[in-house]
Order: structure tokens, then C-alpha cells, then sequence
């Protein structure tokens, strides 16, 4: 009686076990299968309201056309049926019947060829749709990148604010100038001729050597633009000086005296200190004049301009 119990309590529990097992296996199935189908929704694109609305065109179009071929089908099981029947058809009955089924034919056709432009449009939407999406991904990029380079030149522009100036002097005067004024423009490493005797502060823009002077409205300032394919390039540290020297023949040093413009700039006022020193060295008198800078062009007023002294 004891070993009969014993199997029979084993029985119980290999079915119990069994039965749990399958119970786990249909759970963890159903948890993969609802985990599947969530993924595969997040995945799919959200149809707009004109995808759906074509949708439903489609189906209505796909539904009217299963009907008429039903229709068709009718027909034909009918026209069968009579002709076995009646042995010799109507011919009334007969054309009508014909001309319903050619109509439904045609009908049938113009569903088909309806359905045929609606599936093209659906595709080409879907076309147009991806490449506005790639359009739209390269533009994201192209202006993560500007954003990158627009906080790569404000850091450079906070170093530059942090970085010490360099304080050089200009002297407003080198001895007593007399004559008539030789003027030039310093902009980095190149030397711009701006005239002899001072310029014209009435009258339309004009040209004078390197430079293009336009006179204000009022005839008491002017701006004075460097020309950019004009103008002398400064040799190197060491080397002479003498194409920019070369500008001074025939101004003698007892009767004229240089008057220097200097961009607000380190090479600038490296430039200037080399000319300054050359021009010295020659017995030049010099003045430094002083202005005001807007879009690359000099603002200079009558009143500080330096004329024949």
C-alpha cells in the first residue's frame, strides 16, 4: 500500500510540473510576442492625414472592384443557367445581359486603372517624404556644425579678451612738420598712398593712388578706403625697406613730411614702427593722423586733418 501511495504522489507531481511548465512557456511566449509588437510599432513611421485618407481611396477602390467582379461573376453563372434552361435565349434579354457585362468590364477597368494611379501617387509621396527626411538629417548636421564653430570662435574671442594687450605709443608728432603732407595708409603688412596736399571734401567719390576717397554731404568729413588690389607689401623683418621707400621720390625731406593712418592691429603698428624708423632716418618729419574705422574705410574730419603746414 505504501509504495502505491508513493507512486501515485509521483504521478501528481510530474503532471503538476508539467502543466506549470507549459502554463511558464505560454506566459514568456506571450511576453515575447507583446514585446515584438510594441518594437515593431515604435518602429513604424506615423501615417499623416493624407497618407490616410489615400488608404481609405484605396481600399474603397480595391472593395468597389471585388463587387464588380463579383457582379461579373453573377452574370456569367446566369447567363449559364438560362441558356441551359431555356435551350434557345431571348435575343433581348441576351444583348442586354452582354451590354450590362460590357459595362461592368469597363467598369471594373476604369476601378483598376484608378487604383494603379492612387498606388503610384502613395509611392511617390513616400519618395518625396524620404528625401525631405535626408534633406532635412543633412541640415541637422550642417547646423550642428555651425553651432560647433560659432562656440569654437566665441571661446577663441573669450581667450582673446583674456589675453594681455600689447600697449604700444604712437608719437603724434616727430619735430616741427612744414611743407606739404605725404599721406599713407598702414593696414597689417601693406602700405597704402593716399595722396599729396590732402584731398577734396566736396564732390563725388574719386581715386587717388592707391586709396578711394568719397566726400561727406556736408563737405567737412570724408571716408578714405584702401583699394584692394593696390597697395606696397613691407618686406620682412631685416630686409630694406626701399620699394616703400621708393614712394618718396620726389618729396625732398625740406619740403614735405609723411602723415601715417594705422589700422588699429599688432601687425599694423608693426608695420608703422618699421616706416617710422626708416622715414627718420631719411630727415623725414611725420605725424600720425587719427580716425575712425567702419567696413574697412577710414572716417577722417576736416577740422584734425593735417594739410600743408
Amino acid at each position: 500500500m505504501a509504495l502505491r501511495r508513493l507512486n501515485q504522489d509521483s504521478s501528481l507531481e510530474l503532471l503538476l510540473d508539467t502543466i506549470c511548465n507549459v502554463f511558464g512557456g505560454i506566459v514568456l511566449m506571450a511576453i515575447l510576442i507583446v514585446l515584438q509588437m510594441q518594437g515593431t510599432l515604435a518602429r513604424m513611421p506615423t501615417p499623416t492625414q493624407q497618407d490616410m485618407a489615400r488608404s481609405l481611396e484605396a481600399r474603397k477602390l480595391a472593395f468597389e472592384k471585388a463587387r464588380l467582379a463579383q457582379e461579373v461573376a453573377d452574370l456569367d453563372r446566369q447567363r449559364a443557367a438560362f441558356a441551359v434552361t431555356s435551350g434557345q435565349p431571348d435575343s433581348n434579354a441576351l444583348s442586354e445581359l452582354v451590354g450590362r457585362y460590357g459595362e461592368f468590364k469597363v467598369a471594373i477597368k476604369t476601378a483598376g486603372t484608378r487604383l494603379s494611379r492612387q498606388k503610384t501617387d502613395v509611392e511617390k509621396e513616400q519618395r518625396t517624404l524620404g528625401e525631405a527626411q535626408l534633406k532635412k538629417s543633412r541640415t541637422d548636421l550642417r547646423l550642428r556644425a555651425k553651432r560647433q564653430e560659432a562656440q569654437v570662435l566665441k571661446q577663441q574671442l573669450l581667450d582673446l579678451a583674456k589675453r594681455p594687450r600689447q600697449n604700444i605709443r604712437l608719437p603724434h608728432r616727430r619735430g616741427a612738420a612744414r611743407g606739404t603732407a605725404r599721406y599713407y595708409l598702414i593696414k597689417d603688412d601693406k602700405l597704402f598712398r593716399a595722396g599729396v596736399g590732402g584731398i577734396r571734401w566736396i564732390g563725388p567719390a574719386y581715386t587717388l593712388e592707391d586709396c578711394l576717397i568719397t566726400p561727406g554731404a556736408d563737405g567737412t568729413s570724408a571716408t578714405i578706403k584702401p583699394l584692394k588690389t593696390m597697395g606696397i607689401g613691407m618686406p620682412d623683418a631685416g630686409k630694406p625697406l626701399d620699394a616703400v621707400l621708393a614712394t618718396l621720390r620726389g618729396y625732398p625731406p625740406r619740403g614735405y613730411y609723411c602723415v601715417f593712418c594705422v589700422y588699429r592691429s599688432d601687425k599694423s603698428y608693426q608695420s608703422f614702427q618699421r616706416m617710422r624708423k626708416a622715414v627718420s632716418d631719411l630727415g623725414y618729419s611725420y605725424n600720425v593722423q587719427a580716425f575712425s574705422v567702419a567696413d574697412g574705410a577710414l572716417s577722417v574730419f576736416r577740422a584734425s586733418y593735417h594739410e600743408t603746414e
